[in-house]
């Protein structure tokens, strides 16, 4: 009976069942394991002058700004051409299917979560409208997306600009 249980647990965590994802879009650094090292103080002479920078810092380049806009004009036209990615937060396949993207605050606009521990009207409308009950499945127009639902292939599909 030990070794069916054992089978059991090996089992559903190579399916990735029992599967612990930490909050959207964090970032986990490694700790540093080296052993810290004596940093001298930088030596406080009042003479000393401070520059000013010649052209004020931004907080976000000009590039980035316009990535954004690309980014988000590529989305909603995805939403337009009617796609619809159902995931699930504790989904591996979805974590990785939302960094393609950019994270999960730039798909949002097509993603419901259907892990039932979301909103509960995108829980229902997984119940309704999914056509699979496999996650992440990807629907244009209420089809079926058959193939992985990278930007690449969803441009494709829909003639969306990437």
């Amino acid at each position: 009976m030990n070794k069916i249980i054992l089978i059991v647990i090996i089992l559903l965590a190579t399916l990735g069942v029992v599967y612990f994802i930490g909050p959207r879009d964090a970032t986990v650094e490694p700790a540093d394991l080296t052993e810290p090292t004596e940093t001298e103080e930088p030596a406080t002479d009042e003479s000393a002058e401070t520059v000013e920078p010649e052209e004020p810092i931004k907080n976000e380049p000009e590039e980035i700004i316009a990535e954004n806009d690309a980014v988000n004009g590529f989305i909603q036209c995805l939403a337009n051409a009617g796609v619809v990615i159902y995931g699930s937060s504790t989904c591996p396949a979805c974590a990785r299917l939302e960094r393609e993207y950019g994270g999960y605050e730039i798909v949002k606009p097509i993603y419901l979560d259907c892990s039932g521990l979301g909103i509960a009207e995108e829980t229902e409308r997984c119940r309704n409208e999914m056509k699979t009950r496999y996650v992440p499945e990807i629907q244009i127009k209420g089809e079926l997306f058959d193939g992985w639902g990278s930007p690449q292939a969803l441009a494709e599909a829909t003639g969306c600009q990437l």
